[in-house]
């Protein structure tokens, strides 16, 4: 059984990330042989500008689902994954790239989502490759 240690009450709010929680969906392939589907949250823990364009720490908790509608199980992952921020009709998101997670110890391909960064979230300038350095964004930018 994975445990998720979430943060004590009396956590520095730096630390949290208080925004909304992204949907994510996923696919794989069931203990059974047949397709699956998943669907969950990313609860973002933190957002930090790295070479590659953000760094996103967070737990993905989602269920898995048979194909013919029947819950194979919850479980939830803490990762470390990387975003691209960019310019929409919605102001600056920050867009995630299919990747593979781990869950209940089953392959999940996750589709493509979209993070919408709290307000402080420094420009795409002072993103990678510029001046902005490693910073925490505290929990009070974003929505609650």
């Amino acid at each position: 059984m994975t445990v998720i240690a979430f943060p004590h009450p009396s956590s520095p709010p730096e630390q949290a990330y208080a925004g909304s929680h992204p949907s994510v969906t996923g696919a794989f392939q069931s203990p059974r042989g047949r397709s699956g589907h998943m669907n969950g949250i990313l609860r973002v823990r933190t957002l930090l500008p790295s070479p590659a364009g953000v760094s996103v720490t967070g737990v993905f908790t989602a269920e898995l689902w048979e194909a013919d509608g029947g819950l194979i199980g919850v479980d939830s992952r803490r990762a470390t994954i990387t975003a691209c921020p960019v310019h929409g009709e919605r102001g600056l998101q920050l867009v995630v790239d299919p990747l593979e997670l781990d869950l209940m110890g089953i392959t999940v391909r996750v589709q493509r989502f979209t993070i919408e960064p709290p307000a402080d979230l420094p420009t795409s300038k002072a993103l990678p490759g510029h001046s902005a350095g490693r910073r925490r964004i505290p929990s009070g930018g974003g929505r609650s």
